[in-house]
């Protein structure tokens, strides 16, 4: 395993099973909020929030390195 596939998945470890669920769909399956707020019982709005928190703790997870903003491109 790539080390930047390992620092994902420790990244994604802390989040709810609810939260890593939405974020993988998301970045992995190319699928939009609602849809992915619809898969999961939730409404748009609510998925749109839940993924913002997601997000901003996804990537204060993710290794910075000095010559690049963040090692992983995530949406």
């Amino acid at each position: 395993m790539s080390e930047l596939v390992s620092e994902a998945i420790d990244a994604l470890a802390p989040l709810s099973a609810r939260d890593q669920e939405l974020v993988t769909r998301l970045a992995w399956e190319g699928i939009s909020i609602a849809e992915a707020g619809s898969a999961l019982g939730i409404r748009p709005d609510a998925a749109r929030a839940r993924y913002s928190r997601a997000r901003r703790n996804f990537r204060t997870r993710l290794t910075y390195d000095s010559n690049e903003c963040c090692r992983l491109s995530f949406p």
